[in-house]
């Protein structure tokens, strides 16, 4: 059991690494992405946009990109609408 146990904790733990260290392979850095006008996006509000694999929020009149991967443990970050925040299903923050 301790075998089996130990295989399983090393390999979660190189694919926690590799996902955390590896690029996002389909999509170009640095690239332009097609958006609405800045007056769009109303305050709070949190607009996914799947070619960039982020999030486009408004908050205190500023426009933000916000990435949707975890920079803690690479999981994807959803909008939780219910309570207006990013929700990490991995670990909890918020």
């Amino acid at each position: 059991g301790w075998m089996i146990g130990s295989g399983l904790l090393a390999t979660a733990a190189a694919w926690t690494t590799y996902e955390s260290l590896a690029p996002l392979a389909d999509v170009a850095g640095g690239g332009r992405l097609p958006l609405q006008a800045p007056d769009a996006y109303a305050e709070g509000s949190a607009t996914f946009v799947r070619e960039g694999r982020l999030y486009v929020t408004r908050a205190k009149g500023e426009l933000f990109a916000i990435s949707q991967k975890c920079p803690h443990l690479g999981c994807r970050v959803p909008f939780c609408e219910g309570s207006a925040r990013f929700e990490c299903p991995c670990h909890g923050s918020v």
